[in-house]
C-alpha cells in the first residue's frame, strides 16, 4: 500500500490493486479497512463455499455490515 502526491492510496485486495482517493488524514485507517476486508475476503475464499469474486465481495460486504450492526446495538444497550 502506498501513497502518492495526488492523496491517493494504492490498496491490494485479493491481489487486485486499486488506487483509491483519500484525505491524508484518514490514510492508516483506509489502510488497516483494506487489510481486514482482504483477510475477510480470503478466508471466504479458502472455505470454497463461494466461488466468484462478486460472491466473495458481497459476502464480505454482509459480514462487515452485520458486525457493524452488532457494534452499534452493543453502544445503544
Amino acid at each position: 500500500m502506498t501513497t502518492t502526491e495526488d492523496n491517493s492510496i494504492c490498496i491490494q485486495i485479493l491481489d487486485r490493486k486499486y488506487n483509491i482517493k483519500c484525505p491524508s488524514n484518514e490514510v492508516i485507517e483506509l489502510q488497516e479497512a483494506a487489510k481486514v476486508l482482504d483477510e475477510g475476503m480470503r478466508q471466504l475464499k479458502q472455505t470454497g463455499g463461494v466461488t466468484t469474486t462478486e460472491q466473495i465481495a458481497v459476502v464480505s460486504a454482509l459480514n462487515i455490515s452485520h458486525e457493524l450492526l452488532q457494534l452499534k446495538k452493543q453502544n445503544n444497550n
